[in-house]
């Protein structure tokens, strides 16, 4: 996947955590296991873009109770500074 930084400030520090939900009858649920991607990158610029990967194992899994189709992100990060002010953070739904 790639993070674009589409603001005006710079991205001091990221983490970028990917997920599959989980399916249940009327729907899915927010999975707990979730993997944090590779090349998250320290003060991304403005307009600059960081392909990240990620690689979700299988085995152990019951693959079919996994919604693979509705891949989950959840990005936490800081703005120009490391403090609990400048923190942000943002997720949802790939697809």
């Amino acid at each position: 996947m790639e993070l674009v930084n589409k603001s005006d400030l710079t991205i001091k520090q990221n983490n970028v955590f990917l997920s599959y939900p989980l399916k249940m009858k009327n729907g899915y649920s927010d999975n707990k296991f979730k993997v944090l991607t590779e090349r998250n990158k320290l003060n991304i610029r403005p307009k600059q873009k960081v392909k990240l990967t990620a690689f979700i194992p299988y085995k152990g899994t019951n693959k079919e109770a996994l919604g693979i189709d509705e891949p989950d992100v959840k990005c936490i990060g800081y703005w120009n500074k490391l403090d609990d002010y400048h923190q942000f953070s943002f997720g949802g739904s790939l697809k």
